[in-house]
């Protein structure tokens, strides 16, 4: 596929609605894993993917920088985006809310045969709740 940084940056235009990239630039059975779920294999992934890009259909993410091995990698990740549909978790909808979310986060990924294997998302959920309104700002000293 390509570098590192091109992975990456394939994962967070899936992460943002274009699913054709998985195909591209994971293998058949990857395994994805981000702070509110885990799914293995294109299809299931897809459908976990589905779920963010329904509830933020204007998102973007951008890479940060990239620390590479062998078959190995790790990037910042940030996601900005604006909930105008329902987001589908474990507990069921959240309604959209209209507001606003920007999530930094990393990235880590496992590459075999120049593909993603395992990518582990990792990103503040409760930053997202307090900027979807969902639940209070924690209090300050």
């Amino acid at each position: 596929m390509g570098s590192p940084r091109d992975l990456l940056e394939g994962i967070g235009n899936a992460i943002t609605g274009d699913a054709a990239q998985l195909e591209k630039i994971c293998t058949a059975d990857v395994e994805f894993e981000d702070s509110v779920q885990s799914a293995k294999g294109i299809p299931a992934v897809t459908e976990y993917l589905r779920s963010w890009s329904t509830a933020f259909p204007d998102a973007t993410t951008s890479i940060g920088r990239v620390v590479a091995g062998d078959d190995q990698a790790v990037g910042e990740m940030l996601y900005r985006g604006t909930q105008t549909g329902p987001m589908a978790t474990a507990q069921g909808a959240i309604p959209a809310t209209g507001r606003s979310v920007e999530l930094k986060g990393a990235a880590w990924i496992t590459i075999r045969d120049g593909k993603i294997a395992r990518f582990n998302g990792y990103y503040d959920t409760m930053t997202m709740m307090v900027q979807l309104g969902l639940m209070p700002a924690p209090a300050t000293a």
